[in-house]
C-alpha cells in the first residue's frame, strides 16, 4: 500500500451476500488496510446474518431473490449521475432512472471504474474490483509469476476456498483448484460452519467453488506453494493416496503449505501466505 494508513468502511445490512462482505473484508485487511464495519441501528459486536447467492444454470436468477444490489445505495444517494456504472443486469433500470451511464456487462469478472466509483456485476469479479480498489487508495499491486495450487474438495469450508483464493488473484498470481476424481469446469460443493449458541458448530450449504484444472493432469512441480481448505473434505482427502503423495511432493520441495481451520483466521492465513510467496 501507498504511505499512510489506509482506513475503510463497509456499510453491512441484514442478509448481505456472504462472498460481497467477507472476501473485500478479509483480502483488504491481509494488504494492511484498516478495516471497520457497521450497520444503522446496529452497535460494536452485534451481527448482520449473511445470504449465499447461488447462480444455477437450471434458473434464470440466483438461488435469493436479492444479489449484487449494492449500487442501490449510490444511486439512492443521487451519487451515480453522470457516472458510469455496471451492476448485475437486474439493477440497470434503477441506475439508468438514478442518471447513470449503463455498461454492459459482457463478463461478469470486469469491473468499471469512473472517478472515485468502482462498481462490478456479480462476487465473480472479485479480483479485478480488488486490484482497482487498492489503485484507488493510492496502492501499487505490481503482480506476481507465482503460481498456487488448492487442494479441493466437496464440502470444504467456503470461507477458506474462496477467500484466500480471489485475493491472491488479486495479486497477480496464477491460481488453480484441483479435486482427486474431477477435472476443470466441475464444481466442489462448500459449507458455512458457524457458532449459533449451541454447544457446537452448525453446517449449512455454501456456494458451488468452480474447479479451474484437472487433478489427473497435475505438473505438480510447475506449483510455487499448496493451500489446503479446511472444512469437511480434508477428511476424506487424507484417505487418498494420491493426495498424499502430492502433498509430500510440496513438502520435500520446501514450498509453503498453507491449511486452517479456525473459522475467523483467513486473514492470518492471507497474510501469511503473501509472506512466504512475496518475501521468501
Amino acid at each position: 500500500m501507498a504511505k499512510g494508513e489506509r482506513r475503510v468502511l463497509l456499510v453491512l445490512g441484514d442478509y448481505v451476500e456472504d462472498y460481497e462482505a467477507m472476501v473485500p473484508f478479509q483480502a483488504l485487511q491481509a494488504y494492511g488496510v484498516s478495516f471497520d464495519a457497521v450497520c444503522p441501528g446496529k452497535k460494536a459486536g452485534d451481527i448482520c446474518r449473511t445470504t449465499i447467492h447461488q447462480l444455477s444454470p437450471a434458473h434464470q436468477t440466483y438461488s435469493e431473490s436479492r444479489v449484487c444490489q449494492g449500487q442501490l445505495v449510490p444511486a439512492a444517494a443521487g451519487s451515480v449521475k453522470g457516472r458510469k456504472c455496471k451492476a448485475f443486469p437486474a439493477i440497470r433500470p434503477v441506475l439508468v432512472a438514478a442518471g447513470a451511464y449503463w455498461v454492459e456487462p459482457e463478463t461478469l469478472l470486469v469491473c468499471v471504474v469512473d472517478g472515485n466509483i468502482i462498481t462490478g456485476a456479480t462476487y465473480e469479479g472479485h479480483p479485478e474490483l480488488i486490484r482497482l480498489f487498492v489503485k484507488t487508495l493510492g496502492g501499487n499491486i505490481t503482480g506476481s509469476d507465482r503460481r498456487i495450487l488448492f487442494l479441493c474438495g466437496d464440502f470444504m469450508e467456503d470461507y477458506e476456498v474462496i477467500v484466500p483464493f480471489q485475493s491472491l488473484q488479486a495479486l497477480g498470481c496464477h491460481v488453480d483448484a484441483v479435486c482427486p476424481k474431477k477435472k476443470a469446469g466441475e464444481i466442489c460443493a462448500t459449507a458455512v460452519h458457524d457458532f449459533e449458541g449451541d454447544q457446537t458448530y452448525s453446517e449449512k450449504p455454501g456456494h458451488n467453488f468452480t474447479l479451474t484444472a484437472d487433478f489427473e493432469a497435475l505438473y505438480v512441480s510447475s506449483y510455487d506453494a499448496l493451500v489446503i481448505p479446511g472444512g469437511r473434505a480434508p477428511e476424506y482427502l487424507a484417505l487418498d493416496e494420491k493426495v498424499i503423495a502430492l502433498v509430500k511432493q510440496i513438502v520435500e520441495a520446501r514450498k509453503p503449505i498453507a491449511r486452517r481451520e479456525k473459522l475467523t483466521e483467513e486473514t492470518e492465513l492471507t497474510s501469511i501466505l503473501f509472506y512466504f510467496i512475496f518475501y521468501l
